[in-house]
């Protein structure tokens, strides 16, 4: 076994290595041609120290002021860069003194005549080429304006050879092919896929691309999306490479290990080779047959209609997350504060660890960006449920338990009402998903540990789960949680000023206290305040005391099913902080999957319910305006199933393929 191991690890590396090779000369070999850009003053953007644009009186051209401080952020043709910009003071006898930000400073002086200006510069390491030109302030008398000099247009030649951020977009981006093809076939078809990848990626830039986009942020995004499809091609093949979870309609008695004692008696004591068939619940069989009938109606009649609603008539009103997310990411490159001015709804309110995985879309063209980061958000979505099902799945549910489940959520509004506003949720619900499947399957626990980095990161309540591990004393899941988020937050330290982790903590207390008064909100807190005004006070204790009695649950059951416990745990996340919107309950879907794949048939018919109320919460809020008592009715059946389906499952043998698969 050992030597299989090096085997395959050898065979990894070399194929690794020769992709990374084999990209490395590709690259040197695509950009050595020379490459200019020629940007007249009407395309650049005013944000860069420009005024509008202005026609000359003698002759066709155009022309635009600057500012006292001019900042070019033009791409970057690689190699030596031979740079000419058309220049003029703006008035006769004027001579102005401009300074060039460059290593070491240029400087010259810019006259009234309109003239071409020669600067040679060096190889410059960003993709981006940043020019910073500084004059002195000047405003005329009969102009308010602040004007530094009379700018025509730029342009610059280079070539040979790329940047080195190029380099390392490249050889990053075969590694990160490489690694994600992992997941769904041998090293040598996933170096080959992952060299081509690359080298078609580099060989689109080197010939065009460079003038519409960097090509770092482009890698990321490729990388992100290859993972995330890989991953759930994965799940997908992990479900249907379990003959008992699809396929198989009959359960048949098998080997497994058996707790000698209750699910719930902490002391799980494992016998070992005993054959014993696990048993369904009474009235299962047909409520198996039902369930999936009611589930498609449920979709049909009720489901379909008000997303599209929601989705057209409701989501349109909203301030785009999205659009926040990206703007913030942009104040912060520019070292601005993103959390000012704080409103909740309308401003970002993640941590600065957060901007890294917002960094690639920000660098993307605007129609770019919104549908990669919908479509990666689908697809993160689609992977969460598949995980779901497959941590959860029973050999004695048929297959159509499991499609009805990932159909009710992949068809739910608060999952197309993420995608519409380009919320997070989807990719922070794969991040609690993944965590869980590392529990069921040791094997990719550190990539559930670093899914719930991820989710923490992004949207920080999902840091109380980590209270299972930390009273069950799993250390090395916790390090590992750590250092996913400490890895984001030193590459936030790298792009981004320091002073945001200052800024955020100024907000922190803000951003615990929630919003009860928003109409929105679906928090237990804000449902109190609704109903009576003035007594929120009493939905956040009712809150508070939900999470105590959980924490003091998973201390008593600390050596119980783990996934079981975050199941729980996930409920009492999604509606006990002060903050809850209608996207949010996305995450529900953790708990429904618990219950739809093990539960009873009462605890099942319960979830379907409980899923239909919360679908039906959007248009009796939007069009009736009725306090929240639907979300309060579809929290309390929810509760109530996963509660039964956990004290079913302590008491039945059902529970002891928790324990064993995947092992």
């Amino acid at each position: 076994m050992q030597a299989e191991s090096f085997t395959s690890w050898r065979t990894t590396g070399v194929a690794l290595f020769v992709a990374l090779v084999l990209t490395t000369l590709w690259c040197g070999l695509v950009y050595r041609e020379p490459r200019a850009l020629h940007v007249p003053s009407e395309a650049l953007t005013e944000t860069m120290g420009l005024h509008s644009v202005e026609q000359f009186t003698d002759r066709d051209e155009r022309f635009r002021w600057t500012k006292s401080t001019l900042n070019l952020i033009l791409p970057n043709p690689g190699g030596q860069v031979h740079l000419r910009m058309q220049l003029s003071s703006g008035f006769p006898e004027r001579f102005v003194p401009v300074q060039l930000a460059t290593t070491p400073v240029t400087a010259f002086t810019v006259g009234p005549a309109l003239r071409t200006y020669h600067l040679l510069l060096g190889p410059d390491p960003r993709e981006p080429l940043v020019l910073g030109l500084t004059t002195p302030p000047f405003s005329p008398a009969n102009d308010p304006r602040e004007l530094g000099l009379v700018f025509a247009d730029v342009r610059l030649d280079g070539g040979a050879s790329p940047a080195l951020v190029i380099w390392l977009a490249a050889l990053a981006t075969t590694a990160g092919l490489f690694f994600a093809g992992r997941m769904l076939v041998k090293p040598l078809p996933a170096a080959l896929a992952a060299t081509l990848g690359t080298g078609a990626l580099l060989l689109w830039h080197a010939n065009g691309g460079w003038l519409i986009t960097p090509l770092a942020p482009v890698a990321a995004v490729t990388v992100m999306a290859v993972a995330l499809l890989s991953l759930t091609g994965f799940l997908g093949r992990m479900l249907f490479a379990d003959e008992r979870l699809l396929g198989q309609r009959k359960p048949r008695t098998s080997t497994i290990r058996q707790p000698a004692r209750s699910w719930h008696a902490g002391e799980p004591g494992y016998r070992f080779g005993e054959k014993v068939k696990r048993p369904t619940f009474s009235g299962d069989a047909a409520a198996q047959r039902v369930l999936p009938i009611v589930a498609g109606g449920l979709i049909v009649l009720v489901m379909l209609p008000i997303v599209i609603w929601n989705v057209t008539t409701v989501n349109p009103e909203f301030t785009s997350d999205l659009g926040i997310y990206l703007a913030a990411t942009r104040d912060a490159l520019a070292g601005g504060n993103p959390y000012e001015p704080f409103v909740i709804g309308v401003s970002y309110i993640y941590p600065p660890a957060s901007l890294p995985v917002f960094l690639p879309f920000a660098l993307l063209p605007p129609p770019t960006y919104d549908l990669l980061w919908r479509t990666l958000s689908l697809v993160a979505a689609l992977a969460a449920l598949l995980a779901l099902w497959r941590t959860f799945g029973q050999a004695e549910r048929v297959a159509w338990i499991g499609a009805s489940f990932v159909a009710l959520w992949a068809v739910s509004g608060s999952l197309w009402e993420t995608l519409s506003v380009g919320q997070v949720n989807a990719v922070v619900l794969l991040g609690i998903a993944l965590f869980l499947l590392g529990y069921r399957y040791p094997q990719l626990a550190w990539v559930g540990d670093l899914g719930l980095a991820l989710a923490i990161v992004l949207k920080l309540s999902p840091a109380l789960l980590l209270a299972v591990p930390l009273v069950r004393g799993e250390i090395g899941r916790l390090v590992r949680v750590a250092v996913g988020a400490v890895a984001l937050g030193v590459l936030a330290l790298i792009w981004f000023p320091a002073h945001l982790w200052v800024d955020f903590a100024t907000i922190a207390p803000m951003l615990l206290g929630g919003a009860d008064a928003n109409p929105y909100n679906y928090a237990l807190g804000a449902f109190a305040e609704r109903v009576i005004p003035g007594f929120g006070w009493i939905g956040r204790l009712v809150a508070i005391a939900l999470i105590a009695a959980w924490l003091v649950f998973i201390v008593m059951r600390r050596r119980a099913e783990p996934t079981l416990l975050l199941a729980l745990g996930v409920l009492v996340m999604t509606i006990a902080p002060g903050l809850v919107w209608y996207h949010h309950l996305i995450f529900l879907a953790v708990p429904t999957a618990l219950v739809i794949l093990n539960g009873t048939s009462r605890a099942g018919w319960l979830a379907l319910g409980s899923v239909g109320l919360l679908q039906l919460l959007r248009p009796l809020d939007v069009l009736l305006g009725l306090p929240p008592w639907i979300v309060l009715v579809a929290y309390l059946c929810l509760l109530w199933a996963v509660v039964e389906t956990m004290a079913e499952l302590a008491s039945s043998d059902v529970g002891a393929q928790f324990h064993t698969h995947g092992r």
